[in-house]
């Protein structure tokens, strides 16, 4: 049996009401929220929004003294965060619980607590949190991925796909091929599916990389074509130099034996006598 007890169910109480309006629910800790730049692919393959728990406790981060959570707030929303209202699903996405110890516990609707072999773990509701996730978007909480998030995503499996392909499967067993199989197939699929969302996102936003794309492109092709150029010439020229220093002979053993000769005279002997830079009489 579970050791946790639940506090609150997170429905909205009536002193959450002014005006018609709902406030922040009281009892919440955290606060929902995701930024636009967040986003991954789910085990389907599907693009899903990255949803973070900023915390509202006093002393973490900008949270004053009092509790006022509105300077901690702002300062994520200038960073480009958008925080999901507590009221979304008409009552407060957060559900508080106690321990054995009496202390509170706050978790997501999506998590509840089961009994397991060292205590009470906690089973989280996938199902409910992917439809979750759909109401945010249905709702224009969360946008669609600008095309830059998704021309990143889709870069990287295309580089995978690349560098497996080259690699090929691990062992030639009919288990580890079938298994690489596997995997490129769901990386073709992945890679069709990023680019139909790119698709889609250019529609919603246009082609964001502008002309300074195209101008890095041209410059780049450019200085690959030039680097080819002189790695072409430098092969030419060593494969050159043996064949010259082939055909001029050892020229600096041919210094270091006339600097070491010593002066000879008309008989073959060794004379003396003679001096560098003098003509004999």
């Amino acid at each position: 049996m579970s050791q946790y007890v639940a506090e609150s169910s997170g429905n909205l109480a009536p002193d959450a009401q002014e005006g018609g309006r709902v406030k922040e629910f009281p009892f919440g800790n955290f606060m929902l929220a995701h930024h636009p730049l967040d986003w991954q692919l789910n085990a389907a393959g599907k693009l899903v929004p990255v949803i973070v728990q900023i915390g509202k406790s006093v002393g973490n981060g900008a949270v004053s003294s009092k509790g006022n959570f509105n300077a901690y707030r702002l300062e994520h929303e200038q960073r480009g965060y958008v925080f999901i209202p507590h009221d979304l699903l008409g009552r407060d996405y957060i559900d508080v619980y106690r321990n054995e110890h009496g202390k509170k516990v706050h978790v997501t609707v999506f998590q509840v607590p089961v009994p397991g072999l060292d205590g009470t773990t906690w089973e989280f509701r996938a199902d409910a949190y992917e439809k979750f996730l759909r109401l945010l978007k249905a709702r224009g909480i969360v946008k669609t991925p600008q095309p830059s998030v998704i021309r990143g995503m889709l870069a990287q499996r295309c580089y995978s796909q690349t560098e497996q392909t080259k690699r090929g499967p691990r062992a030639q067993t009919p288990e580890m091929v079938d298994r690489y199989e596997s995997e490129m197939r769901h990386l073709r699929e992945t890679i069709a599916y990023l680019e139909g969302e790119l698709a889609a996102s250019i529609e919603i936003y246009g082609d964001t990389r502008g002309e300074i794309d195209d101008t890095l492109n041209a410059l780049l092709d450019a200085s690959t074509a030039i680097e080819d150029e002189t790695r072409a010439v430098a092969r030419e020229v060593a494969e050159t130099l043996p064949k010259v220093r082939k055909a001029r002979g050892p020229k600096r053993e041919r210094a270091q034996h006339t600097a070491t000769a010593e002066p000879t005279g008309p008989d073959g002997e060794i004379d003396g006598d003679h001096v560098d830079g003098e003509d004999d009489e």
